[in-house]
């Protein structure tokens, strides 16, 4: 009974998530087999144990965690997919709702909108649900396919399509539409606002701790690598635990910067294929000259001034690599489209419509490789206005409205990126200055590595918090620059 209703409930996953009949049939042996081939990851362990090829409990533990989870990858990627998908389903659904009140007239614009999105750019998750209703209407039906479609769908947006489904039914669809539109108005800036100060304040924490945590470890690395008898200091054997910490800060900043969500999609940028691909060449190459100084000093390429030295070289490679791709980021989430939106409103209250409008400002932005994500929306939306006819101005200040608050609360941008950038150029002198309280004991080489390994993984951290992506070596290059100019060997 169980296994049953588990497999149901898969089924309706896959449903969503992949829109595949043929898995959506195969999700009962999918998930069967996992259950099956479960005691393997346990037993081949134990036979392997008891014919004393491996005896390293550790290893063991490793190989049987590894096999179930094997087993089970297709059930939990499916799974954790769905969690990413509608959570893309809540952020795109204020847009998707304002796009279709802006020029409605009867109410019924929702479905129109959901057979436009099933080719389009800007939409993503709404994409694929536009997808997955024209597949479900074809065989039941417009509204029993909404119903259909608001079970799959979780959150806000099931909470809209059925009371949408039902308002379709009641012949208030359109006074609903409306009326979600201008809560949606109301509540949008409240909810990137909050969104924003979720990542300062992630911004804080995540700079307090590389600011401080240094300062600790390097005073532990001091008193644990000297002794002073007869007032002389004098080197002592290093902890293990100490040498492990600048491999571990490493791990720790690399996970975190990869973890740390990007922005909300209003403040999202589009980079396109080959610049966001090149960028990323950029960042690897950037991050790879950053690591060659401890790398050097550790294996004993490097003596401590050649170890400065080279950090000085490396990097200014880094942060000459990573300009380009955070001033361009930097320059899309502080663009203004206020201009564009204002044209739009005035087109519409002079012709009552959008067939005849252009914008040479809105084709300008479009061509650029790097572009806020509202660009692309604000495109998409004034084609499916065309392909609605006339616009009826009083309705479309809703949408007019509503871009305006995005705009609004994306100003926020520009004050929690300078903090970051001001937290990196302050986060090196804190370390540097600390190491020099150690210099009347002498300068270690685990001191030099945690600074160093901290210093970099907080600027490659604040460089995901500022851009919304690991695009750019910039502030780490910067902060891993005053670090060596600042250090006294």
């Amino acid at each position: 009974m169980m296994l049953s209703s588990f497999v149901e409930k898969y089924r309706k996953v896959v449903a969503l998530v992949t829109g595949d009949i043929r898995r959506y049939r195969r999700a009962s042996k999918e998930i069967k087999t996992a259950i099956y081939s479960t005691p393997l990851s346990v037993m081949l362990p134990l036979v392997l144990y008891y014919l004393e090829v491996l005896r390293d409990p550790a290893l063991l533990t490793i190989i049987s965690i590894s096999l179930g989870l094997v087993t089970w990858f297709r059930v939990i990627d499916t799974i954790t997919s769905l969690q990413s998908f509608r959570g893309r389903l809540e952020e795109e659904l204020p847009f998707f709702v304002l796009e279709a009140a802006a020029a409605s007239r009867t109410g019924l614009e929702v479905v129109e909108l959901l057979g436009f999105l099933t080719s389009s750019k800007a939409f993503q998750a709404f994409k694929e649900l536009g997808r997955r209703f024209w597949g479900l209407s074809e065989a039941f039906g417009s509204s029993e396919g909404l119903t259909m479609l608001s079970r799959l769908a979780g959150g806000r947006v099931r909470l809209f399509l059925t009371e949408y489904s039902a308002s379709l039914a009641s012949g208030t669809a359109l006074q609903h539409l409306r009326d979600r539109a201008m809560d949606f108005v109301k509540t949008v800036a409240v909810e990137v606002e909050r969104a924003l100060g979720t990542r300062t304040g992630m911004a804080i924490m995540v700079s307090m701790f590389f600011s401080v945590a240094p300062i600790i470890l390097i005073s532990m690395t001091t008193l644990f690598t000297t002794s002073i008898e007869g007032g002389v200091p004098e080197a002592s054997e290093t902890p293990a635990f100490i040498q492990v910490l600048t491999p571990a800060i490493a791990g720790a900043s690399a996970l975190l910067a990869t973890v740390l969500p990007g922005y909300p999609l209003a403040v999202h940028v589009v980079v396109e294929t080959k610049v966001l691909m090149t960028y990323r060449a950029m960042f690897a190459l950037g991050v790879g000259f950053l690591t060659l100084p401890p790398v050097a000093l550790s294996l004993g390429f490097a003596d401590l001034n050649g170890f400065r030295e080279l950090t000085l070289y490396s990097s200014l490679v880094a942060t000459a690599l990573g300009t380009a791709p955070f001033a361009y980021t930097l320059k899309a989430l502080t663009t203004k489209i206020d201009d564009v939106v204002e044209s739009m409103a005035q087109h519409v209250r002079v012709y009552r419509s959008m067939h005849l409008y252009k914008s040479e400002r809105l084709e300008e932005l479009s061509k650029r490789p790097v572009k806020p994500w509202l660009v692309g929306y604000l495109r998409e939306s004034t084609e499916f206005f065309r392909s609605l006819g006339d616009v009826d101005p009083a309705v479309f200040d809703l949408f007019t409205m509503f871009v305006m608050e995005v705009q609004r609360a994306m100003r926020r941008v520009m004050t929690h990126a300078v903090f970051m950038v001001a937290v990196v150029l302050l986060a090196p002198l804190l370390s540097t200055a600390t190491i020099g309280l150690g210099a009347g004991l002498g300068i270690t080489m685990e001191a030099l590595l945690i600074g160093y390994a901290s210093i970099m993984g907080f600027g490659v951290i604040a460089g995901k918090i500022v851009l919304g992506r690991n695009t750019s070596t910039l502030l780490p290059g910067l902060a891993v620059l005053l670090y060596a100019l600042t250090l006294t060997v």
